[in-house]
């Protein structure tokens, strides 16, 4: 009796593991495409250690080195070299093997005026560490929808470096001027909008 029993119990743990965490196991181009359409999401991503040592170096956590924002199976981002749109299967495939981690965002206004401020000022262009950043452009388009900057509060990076000997140290080491335009971080943006998913590229 004990025996059977525990052969439905066995069996709801089973499946279970199969079905409760199905987000887990599933391929990320599956889980990318069943995002809804016509939402704007953020994509945070471990790669680049350079962007995590700076981030460590002013105080934050540095787990992401990188953001894109997702639009109708499209990625929209800023990375070396030149900054371009990426399909799904070549994003995937960019970034094979790092996390990630998905929030979706709500950008007032008129999203199209975002859209088209990457294409005439980003797409096919150099990325720059300060001036055309994966967060630089992910403000420039808020902007550019809403006519607000992000509502992040940006870096002063030379209040840091006045007042801060690692990071003016740090800086100094790396070659790094400070720069004239208001900078963030992709850590900076793990509690904006909404948590949808996150897992391993595969």
């Amino acid at each position: 009796m004990k025996n059977l029993i525990k052969v439905p119990f066995i069996l709801s743990i089973s499946f279970c593991l199969l079905f409760c965490v199905d987000g887990f196991y599933k391929k990320t181009l599956d889980i990318l495409d069943r995002l809804p359409k016509d939402k704007i999401y953020l994509i945070l991503i471990t790669e680049y250690p350079g962007i995590k040592e700076i981030t460590e170096v002013v105080g934050l956590e540095g787990k992401y080195g990188h953001i894109e924002v997702i639009w109708n199976n499209t990625v929209y981002g800023a990375r070396p070299s030149t900054c371009k749109k990426l399909t799904f299967p070549e994003f995937i495939e960019k970034y094979h093997g790092f996390e990630y981690e998905i929030r979706e965002i709500t950008i007032p206004g008129n999203f199209n005026n975002a859209l088209t401020f990457y294409e005439n000022e980003v797409e096919g262009r150099s990325y720059d560490l300060y001036y055309r950043s994966c967060t630089s452009i992910i403000n420039d388009m808020y902007e550019s929808s809403s006519g607000e900057k992000i509502p992040i509060e940006s870096i002063n990076v030379e209040e840091l470096y006045n007042n801060d000997n690692r990071v003016r140290e740090f800086m100094e080491e790396k070659g790094f001027k400070i720069p004239t335009t208001d900078v963030w971080l992709p850590d900076q943006f793990k509690t904006f909008g909404a948590f949808i998913n996150a897992g391993i590229f595969n």
